[in-house]
């Protein structure tokens, strides 16, 4: 290494206030000083960059590291710097942060939409919003704005929820008459019917009483459109929360995670958190999903 470049690397660890050359003998207490601590590190970078690197590399920064690049065939080195210049794995506290901050800059973005929601989690959509839509709004026509393709893609949408929900009540009522007979053979009273609970990403199914659904459609009470929105916004609320904590199977979160651009200040980040999960909104849903026995 030429003298212009050790004399930069030692002026940078001198002007360091974390850098502190340790007593040079056992039993030595007393610290070196200036002169003898940059005539101890220029020693040290013109007989052995590897143990250099060991010693004192943390100190540097990444632009002092990259003058070592030239010395990469050498082993020690190239080991050194491939661990200083790799990018630090982010604590979970950080992960949390960085999710927060990503959906706080693309809350309005398609998404995190009623639309994109219902697709990732048709049961938990048809459980808060969609069974208190009225009849009459949900086969409403298209606008007249729409265009032919949207049109077709809307039907598309809809045929596919409604399959998806066929399917689930199917095998609703499969688990439930295995579960029927077995409490039969087993002599236990069972009323009314029970619904199957699925988890999508976790594929754990559990059985909960509830009323018989023909029954519970007729005494179903509509809801006003403050309760309707009230609960549409528990819903968003939650597939926010389940987006934060990384339960997006398709999300990729690497993207978010190991990206320093969504640090934020501690400010931020206290009110963020304290939006999506300290909150009393965040409570009542995880106490309503507790209520209703739902894997999510």
């Amino acid at each position: 290494m030429d003298e212009a470049n050790i004399a930069a690397i030692t002026e940078s660890l001198l002007a360091n206030p974390q850098f502190q050359l340790r007593p040079l003998h056992l039993g030595d207490r007393s610290l070196p000083d200036e002169t003898t601590t940059r005539a101890t590190l220029e020693r040290m970078l013109a007989r052995d960059l590897g143990l250099f690197l060991e010693k004192w590399g943390r100190y540097l920064s990444k632009e002092k590291l990259e003058l070592f690049r030239p010395y990469e065939e050498q082993y020690e080195v190239r080991f050194y710097l491939t661990q200083l210049l790799a990018p630090p794995t982010p604590s979970k506290a950080q992960i949390r942060n960085r999710r927060l901050t990503y959906l706080a800059q693309n809350a309005a973005s398609s998404y995190f939409s009623d639309a994109s929601f219902k697709e990732r989690e048709p049961a938990l959509y048809e459980e808060y919003i969609g069974q208190h839509i009225p009849e009459l709004e949900r086969q409403a026509a298209f606008p007249d704005e729409m265009t032919l393709v949207q049109r077709l893609y809307a039907n598309i949408d809809r045929a596919s929820y409604e399959e998806e929900m066929r399917r689930e009540e199917s095998q609703a009522q499969e688990s439930y008459e295995e579960f029927d007979s077995e409490s039969e053979g087993d002599g236990s009273d069972n009323e009314g019917t029970t619904r199957l609970s699925n988890d999508n990403h976790h594929d754990s199914r559990k059985m909960v009483p509830v009323e018989n659904d023909e029954e519970s459609h007729e005494d179903h009470e509509e809801l006003s459109p403050e309760e309707r929105e009230t609960l549409a916004e528990e819903f968003r609320n939650l597939m926010r929360r389940r987006f934060a904590e990384g339960k997006d199977a398709e999300f990729d979160y690497n993207e978010v995670d190991n990206d320093p651009q969504y640090d934020q200040s501690d400010e931020f980040q206290r009110d963020q958190a304290e939006a999506y999960f300290d909150s009393e909104e965040a409570n009542e849903f995880d106490n309503r999903s507790e209520e209703r026995e739902l894997d999510y």
